[in-house]
C-alpha cells in the first residue's frame, strides 16, 4: 500500500467520495491520485451521524439539542409542507411532493440549513441563488423559531437554458417556497452577485455566507474570497456543489482552512473562517480612511 492510500483511515469513506468525484465532468479526464489529494489534505469527509456534531464541535457550540430533534422539528412544519406541495402552482418543471419526501430527510441539508441557524442564531446570513427557495425557506423557518435573525438573498431569477439553469421563474415567483408568515426576515435583491455580494458583506456584519449561485471556478472562488475577507473570523463558509470543479479545495488549500463535508452528500461543503495571527494582528476586513 502506498502512503496515500496508508493516510487514509477508513476506506469505505475513502471509496465512496472518489465515486461521487468520479460523477463530475471536471473528473473524466482526472487521475485518481489528483482527486485523492481533495480527500486527503485540507478536507475531511465524516461520516453519517457524525457531521453535525463535529461541525459544531469546530464552531465551539456545544449543540441544545441533537440532529434528530431539529430534524422532527423541521418535518413538523405544516407552514413548509404545505407551501412545498403547492409549489407547481408557480414551477411545473419540478415534482415539489418529490423534492420534499427527498430533501427533508437529508441530514447534511437539515444540519447546514436548518440546525447550524437553531443553535448559532446568525443575526444575519447572505445567501446567493435562490430560485425556487427550497432551503431558503429552511434558513427562514429557523429564523422564525429564534426569533431573530434576517437573510440576504442575491439571484437573477432563473431563465431556461441559460447560466446553467434547468427552469425559469418570473422575478415574482422567485422563493414562492417560503410561507408568508417567513417573509419578515427575507430581503431579495435582484442582480448579479458580482456587484451585490462585496456591498453587502460590506454594509452588513454576516454570520453565514452561503454559495449556491453559479457554479463555475471563476465565480465559485470569486464569491468565497469576497466572504473570506469580508468577513470576520469564526464565521461560516458553506457552498452547494463543491465537486462540479476544484474550487472549494483549491479556496480552503489556499488560505489553510479546513473543508467539511458529510459522505452522505458530499457535494455540500462548510468551512469556518479563521485567520493567522500575523493577518488579525494587521487588521482584517475593509480600511476606513478618516
Amino acid at each position: 500500500m502506498n502512503k496515500r492510500k496508508e493516510q487514509v483511515k477508513d476506506i469505505w469513506l475513502y471509496r465512496h467520495f472518489i465515486h461521487m468525484c468520479k460523477k463530475h465532468p471536471w473528473t473524466f479526464n482526472t487521475p485518481i491520485r489528483h482527486i485523492e489529494k481533495l480527500f486527503l489534505q485540507h478536507h475531511q469527509t465524516l461520516k453519517k451521524g457524525a457531521y453535525f456534531d463535529i461541525v459544531m464541535s469546530r464552531i465551539g457550540v456545544t449543540p441544545e439539542h441533537e440532529l434528530s430533534y431539529y430534524r422532527n422539528e423541521l418535518l413538523s412544519d405544516k407552514l413548509l409542507k404545505d407551501t412545498f406541495l403547492r409549489g407547481s402552482d408557480y414551477n411545473k418543471d419540478l415534482k415539489f411532493e418529490k423534492i420534499y419526501n427527498k430533501l427533508f430527510i437529508k441530514e447534511n441539508y437539515i444540519a447546514n440549513y436548518y440546525a447550524l441557524i437553531r443553535e448559532t442564531k446568525p443575526k444575519i446570513v447572505i445567501e446567493t441563488g435562490t430560485a425556487d427557495g427550497c432551503l431558503t425557506s429552511w434558513i427562514l423557518s429557523a429564523m422564525h423559531r429564534n426569533n431573530l435573525g434576517k437573510l440576504l438573498s442575491i439571484d437573477i431569477p432563473p431563465q431556461k437554458g441559460k447560466l446553467t439553469m434547468t427552469t425559469s421563474l418570473s422575478i415574482n415567483n422567485v422563493g414562492h417556497l417560503i410561507p408568508q408568515a417567513y417573509r419578515d426576515r427575507w430581503e431579495y435583491h435582484e442582480g448579479d452577485a458580482k456587484v451585490l455580494l462585496p456591498k453587502l458583506l460590506i454594509e452588513n456584519d454576516v454570520d453565514i455566507f452561503i454559495h449556491d449561485s453559479m457554479h463555475t471556478r471563476t465565480h465559485m472562488l470569486f464569491e468565497y474570497n469576497c466572504a473570506r475577507a469580508l468577513m470576520r473570523p469564526n464565521t461560516i463558509i458553506i457552498s452547494h456543489d463543491i465537486l462540479w470543479n476544484k474550487a472549494f479545495f483549491s479556496f480552503t488549500a489556499s488560505h489553510n482552512l479546513k473543508g467539511l463535508s458529510c459522505i452522505s452528500g458530499p457535494n455540500l461543503g462548510l468551512t469556518i473562517n479563521k485567520f493567522e495571527p500575523y493577518e488579525e494582528e494587521i487588521g482584517l476586513g475593509v480600511v476606513k480612511i478618516t
